[in-house]
């Protein structure tokens, strides 16, 4: 089905791997909840570090998630991936689960798949940071004690390879790269595939960033995560959007899939459709430092408006990138003003990373499917941790509580390191 002569894009499957949940039902129960995932960090030495929290799942038990599967996929193929799993690196590993659990929400079977017409992008890049600190040091203390299949794990492209080979696809595979917008990216990529009529379905994996004490320092150096003492002893109370104490962001682990495809293939098989993708543009500030320009976030999200063809008033939720950071966060609700004028007044706004703290490269992916989740129920999440609102702030955040509304049309915002501006609009599909 086409508007216009072009193909329409939708999603028909989600999953994701966080702190608040592994199936779709538990994650958006524990947004509604407003439940936090940040905790002080133990799968990481921080005890010499100014910054000692964040959305640690380095010990997440794979096997038993494994096993959770059975009944489910056939068992030949969880002792395939249980082996397969012995040498996969913690980004890999986190990619395959939230693609497993994406397929399975679409209710797809290799019958319903065209390998040759079916690709992966993996968003994200420098993924396996702390699989290569590991063992670099290995490699200084014994060269012989290195993993044997390091020299393949410890790639980026690797991640895509072997969803390539667990979802059984022939089409093409590839990293998307830009920092913080890595989601949204590879979404505009996954898109094109479609609209242009190459491919009849994609899967968009955004795998956990595996971090390193040494990242966390850098950001320090950078005054870009959260410092403050009486964080590091409330943890759940660190990432806080929108609220004037806000000092920071918090680096979190998370992965999460999203599969999009053409909407005759959907109807075809009578999939379940979360919402349709109209359009995923990007720009960038022209400069490397983080510093974003709310002039140059509303021209875009001005651009993604003319191309779609959707009118300001239109779009009624906003599913904001808002990190926590001083300056970001005013920047992003000047841009969503400037965008839409007199009209943001009558939008519902809110910030997931209240709770997840920052996934980094699968951030837009993962809070894409928080947004599509609240799409699909009705009820808004809250933007937890608002003590007292920033007078800046003048826009419906849902500051600390939920919101009943019937979202129709979302806008996605996804903004990097380095300039990098990706913003994703979303609309309720009617059958």
């Amino acid at each position: 089905m086409t508007i216009h002569g072009r193909r329409r894009v939708v999603v028909t499957g989600m999953g994701t791997l966080n702190l608040l949940g592994s199936t779709l039902n538990e994650f958006y129960a524990n947004l509604l909840k407003g439940k936090s995932g940040i905790k002080r960090w133990t799968s990481l030495d921080v005890a010499n570090i100014e910054s000692q929290i964040g959305g640690d799942m380095g010990d997440f038990d794979f096997k038993a998630a494994l096993v959770a599967l059975k009944g489910k996929i056939p068992d030949a193929k969880i002792i395939r991936l249980t082996k397969m799993f012995r040498s996969c690196t913690f980004a890999n590993k986190t990619a395959i689960m939230s693609s497993l659990y994406a397929l399975l929400d679409a209710g797809l079977s290799e019958a319903d798949i065209d390998p040759h017409r079916t690709s992966v992008i993996v968003a994200g890049h420098d993924l396996n940071h702390n699989y290569i600190l590991s063992n670099t040091l290995k490699f200084y203390q014994d060269k012989n004690s290195m993993d044997t299949l390091c020299g393949v794990e410890a790639l980026d492209s690797n991640i895509a390879a072997t969803l390539s080979e667990v979802l059984g696809t022939r089409g093409p595979i590839y990293l998307v790269g830009g920092a913080c917008a890595s989601g949204n990216l590879a979404m505009r990529d996954g898109y094109r595939d479609i609209v242009s009529g190459e491919m009849d379905r994609v899967f968009v994996a955004g795998p956990a960033f595996d971090i390193t004490v040494g990242d966390i320092t850098a950001m320090c150096y950078l005054g870009a995560v959260v410092t403050a003492e009486e964080f590091q002893n409330k943890p759940e109370a660190a990432s806080r959007p929108f609220d004037t104490q806000r000092c920071g962001f918090v680096p979190s682990h998370g992965s999460g899939t999203i599969i999009l495809e053409d909407l005759e293939s959907a109807q075809r098989r009578g999939a379940p459709i979360y919402g349709e993708l109209l359009g995923v543009r990007a720009s960038c500030d022209g400069s490397r430092l983080p510093s974003p320009s709310a002039e140059n976030q509303s021209r875009l999200i001005g651009d993604l408006l003319k191309q779609t063809g959707t009118r300001p008033e239109e779009v009624d939720y906003v599913n904001c990138h808002a990190t926590s950071t001083k300056i970001g966060d005013v920047e992003e609700i000047e841009a969503i003003k400037m965008a839409f004028g007199g009209h943001a007044k009558n939008m519902f706004l809110n910030a997931p990373k209240s709770m997840l703290g920052h996934l980094t490269w699968s951030a837009a992916i993962v809070e894409t499917i928080a947004a599509l989740l609240q799409m699909k129920h009705g009820v808004l999440h809250p933007s937890t941790n608002i003590d007292e609102l920033d007078p800046a702030i003048d826009l419906d955040v849902c500051a600390n509580a939920t919101r009943e509304h019937k979202i129709n049309c979302f806008l996605k915002n996804s903004f990097g390191f380095g300039g990098i501006n990706c913003c994703a609009l979303f609309k309720r599909h009617e059958h």
